[in-house]
């Protein structure tokens, strides 16, 4: 019966080993779990830093346009400003052209008979009319 013991204890023995290696087994396969969860959570974590960079270029872009928005509002402003000067530049010189008519026309009504009369003494007296140069159609008669 002695070797039957030697044969049950070698028996007890490997069955013990094999669950010991089994159950290493499952550690390194645990720890490797844990390792690859481990690098999805270190991938993650650059990703955030790489959005959060993004977020700040993106939010530093923002800032610029909005700078840029308001620079553009303002020579907007100025052009408006101009354009609004250069309106009222034009209907002053309109009126003053307006008013420029009128006096010419004022001028000219109440200077109409001397120049006439000048024009006829010109075109009649013999001695003015060889000197004059005369467009008028008068001096084919």
């Amino acid at each position: 019966g002695h070797e039957n013991v030697v044969e049950i204890l070698k028996a007890s023995q490997t069955k013990t080993f094999s669950i010991m290696a089994q159950q290493l087994d499952k550690q390194i396969k645990q720890k490797e779990q844990i390792q690859r969860q481990l690098d999805v959570v270190k991938q993650q974590k650059e990703q955030i830093e790489e959005l959060s960079q993004q977020k700040k270029q993106t939010e530093q872009q923002l800032h610029d346009v909005s700078q840029q928005k308001a620079d553009m509002k303002e020579q907007i402003d100025v052009y408006e400003k101009r354009l609004q000067a250069t309106e009222s530049m034009l209907v002053n010189m309109r009126q003053k052209n307006k008013s420029l008519k009128q006096l010419l026309t004022i001028v000219q009504q109440s200077d109409i008979s001397p120049i006439t009369q000048t024009a006829n003494f010109m075109e009649y007296d013999p001695v003015i009319h060889s000197v004059s140069v005369n467009s008028s159609d008068d001096e084919n008669d």
